[in-house]
């Protein structure tokens, strides 16, 4: 497992080039190796906890938790309506490649400016384990946006 390309050919420059921050730069290597500890991967590890989505009643898995349940449905989906985007991802291999062309806009919305909403799910989803509970998928898009401003009034 290499930090720039595995044996399948994928590029993971695009990971270390974006404008985030670095401990956001190894959770997205880590999932493009599916190895973030999301129930399904958990499970794998012993664990034996609840296997079920803190928002919906479907098995946890990354595909899950950033493409599949509602929740996320919800916030890509809404993402790409503010943005104008005509097509969002819906799968990791979409997401990694840049799918679709409309991805961009007008060279401001880059890849990396999804990942604050990766990131936003990713702790939604999380802090079940802290028994806590989001409330809306409104929590999440407004936690994206916290992070995403954040991210680029820092970046450099």
């Amino acid at each position: 497992m290499t930090l720039c390309a595995d044996g399948l050919g994928h590029c993971n420059k695009k990971i270390w080039k974006a404008k985030i921050p670095l401990k956001i730069k190894i959770w997205m290597w880590l999932i493009s190796k599916n190895a973030i500890l999301t129930k399904d991967n958990l499970i794998k590890r012993n664990w034996h906890g609840d296997k079920y989505c803190a928002f919906c009643s479907q098995e946890e898995s990354i595909q899950h938790l950033m493409f599949d349940c509602p929740m996320a449905s919800y916030v890509c989906s809404l993402t790409a309506h503010v943005f104008g985007i005509t097509c969002r991802p819906t799968t990791f291999e979409q997401f990694w490649s840049g799918y679709p062309a409309s991805f961009l806009l007008g060279g401001n919305f880059t890849w990396s400016a999804w990942q604050p909403f990766c990131w936003a799910l990713w702790r939604a989803g999380n802090i079940c384990f802290e028994n806590k509970f989001v409330r809306s998928s409104t929590e999440v898009v407004y936690l994206a946006c916290s992070f995403l401003i954040y991210w680029l009034a820092h970046s450099s």
